[in-house]
């Protein structure tokens, strides 16, 4: 462990580049961007399920005009049931 922090302090720009790389991951601009990205990746993952779509369209949204995570409170909640009906509905329709 000494060897490591004595090695540390010599190379002290890669410790100030851990710094900076972790100090900006908990920037709220960043950090909202990031929740929002992550967001708009699991609506553009359900829009490729044949559940998700009709599930909305029953519930008067357009899954296409889910944008942001501003958006999630205009979204349905998904109860127990949904799933048990139609396990296989969930899964992607898309093969990679």
């Amino acid at each position: 462990m000494k060897d490591f922090l004595k090695f540390r302090l010599r190379h002290n720009f890669l410790l100030e580049k851990e710094i900076k790389k972790i100090d900006s991951y908990f920037q709220l601009d960043s950090l909202a961007e990031k929740q929002n990205k992550a967001f708009l990746k699991v609506i553009n993952a359900a829009k490729k399920t044949a559940f998700y779509p009709e599930f909305y369209e029953r519930n008067g949204i357009d899954i296409h005009q889910i944008h942001s995570l501003e958006d999630l409170e205009k979204l349905p909640i998904l109860q127990k049931k949904h799933i048990k009906e139609n396990p296989l509905a969930f899964l992607s329709k898309t093969k990679n």
